[in-house]
């Protein structure tokens, strides 16, 4: 089964639990005179998903963007202690970690033979 197959379900699998939840609250409503909403509830809790999952996709890319930036900033943090100015201090920063990486990476290549 592919992944149309698999939306195909789940979007069956949903409208058949809103068909449920709708027959329960007309029953409840009809036979037993209680009124209570059980349809909208579970269809905003269906529509808040996406936005979920796209809050979680951002959360990622910017915990991604920190842990990647995060030695730059300690780096040129340090720098600064040390008297740099900070315009001066981030461009020492990027360019030695980016020699530093540039050279563990030659190193790596030329032990493997690519180089």
């Amino acid at each position: 089964m592919g992944i149309a197959g698999i939306v195909a379900m789940l979007v069956v699998a949903i409208v058949a639990v809103l068909l449920v939840f709708g027959a329960v609250q007309w029953a409840l409503k009809n036979w037993f005179g209680i009124e209570v909403e059980l349809v909208p509830d579970v269809w905003s809790a269906f529509k808040a998903i996406p936005e979920a999952i796209g809050k979680a996709i951002s959360d990622v890319l910017k915990a991604l963007g920190d842990f990647f930036a995060a030695p730059f900033k300690a780096f040129a943090r340090t720098l600064m202690l040390w008297g740099l100015p900070p315009g001066f201090a981030w461009g020492v920063a990027i360019f030695i970690i980016v020699l530093t990486l540039g050279a563990v990476l030659l190193g790596v290549a030329k032990a493997r033979g690519w180089l």
